[in-house]
């Protein structure tokens, strides 16, 4: 990831970096993909997003050849059909809101309530919590030191079908006032598991650079 506030000195920076990984490839006789290669440039300005940038590869050609073919990379941008690239599972757009990411995490949490709300008449308390960990739960904090930062709008339609899952595993009312039932499953609300995920990640980040010590 490369940070410039000029966007077409970014350009050049890019342009050059690339120009020495190709390098870099070619003495190692390997070969950068560029359909599958994509960026994206991270910004909330709307000039930057309407700026025609231009990054390259100056890849090789099959067959051992090393050929140089200066091939342009796809960028990904608001205005495209799908404004996001999956990275580690990720999806990532350009204005850093994680807007897709976490409505794909919300269909997915659909799918899983849909499923419990199927199970709760003939499965106990217990095989439902099962259920729970097995597929809501790993979705909901999966990366979530990340995508936390989204805002408060869209973390919300994850607190509320939380909420709605405690309530179904529970057999609880759909009003039902949901702390007291938290405390009793033993797991955290959303809030204070994504506080959790976070303290985990700046601890270990700490003790392996040898700031703090257990």
């Amino acid at each position: 990831m490369t940070f410039d506030n000029d966007i077409l000195r970014l350009e050049q920076t890019l342009n050059e970096e690339f120009k020495e990984i190709c390098k870099y490839f070619r003495s190692f006789r390997l070969s950068l993909n560029p359909p599958k290669t994509k960026y994206i440039i991270f910004t909330n300005s709307d000039t930057v997003h309407n700026t025609d940038v231009h990054i390259y590869i100056d890849n090789n050609n099959d067959n051992n050849n090393f050929v140089h073919n200066k091939k342009e990379i796809a960028r990904i941008k608001p205005t495209d059909k799908n404004p996001y690239y999956k990275y580690l599972g990720i999806l990532m757009d350009p204005d850093f809101s994680f807007k897709y990411h976490i409505n794909n995490i919300s269909t997915k949490l659909s799918r899983a309530l849909y499923i419990l709300r199927q199970s709760k008449n003939f499965l106990t308390e217990k095989s439902l919590l099962l259920l729970y960990y097995l597929l809501f739960h790993c979705h909901l904090i999966y990366a979530a030191e990340v995508w936390s930062s989204a805002s408060t709008h869209l973390i919300n339609q994850l607190i509320l079908k939380q909420k709605a899952a405690i309530r179904i595993i529970t057999k609880s009312s759909y009003n039902a006032h949901t702390q007291p039932l938290f405390k009793r499953l033993e797991i955290l609300p959303l809030e204070s598991l994504i506080k959790y995920h976070k303290l985990v990640f700046f601890s270990v980040s700490c003790a392996k650079k040898g700031t703090i010590n257990f």
